[in-house]
């Protein structure tokens, strides 16, 4: 999705560029982006929730709310 907003933002961005714009004005995609990417963590940690406990018993040596896991799962 993130690839989609920017490739669907490049000739705005490129206009506002050409029309004298700074890069700190330009600002509000990368924070567009980040949105969009916090908000897939926290609905992939929420769904990832009652799974991990629902699969709690094939895994060895995990818990289900295992706070390192789910950190190196979000940020990976």
């Amino acid at each position: 999705m993130l690839a989609y907003f920017r490739g669907a933002r490049t000739s705005e961005i490129g206009l506002r560029m050409a029309l004298g714009a700074h890069r700190a004005s330009t600002g509000w995609v990368l924070r567009q982006g980040m949105l969009l990417a916090l908000i897939g963590a926290a609905v992939g940690v929420l769904v990832a929730l009652p799974v991990a406990r629902w699969r709690v018993a094939s895994s060895t040596g995990v818990s289900a709310t295992d706070p390192l896991t789910y950190a190196g799962i979000t940020y990976s």
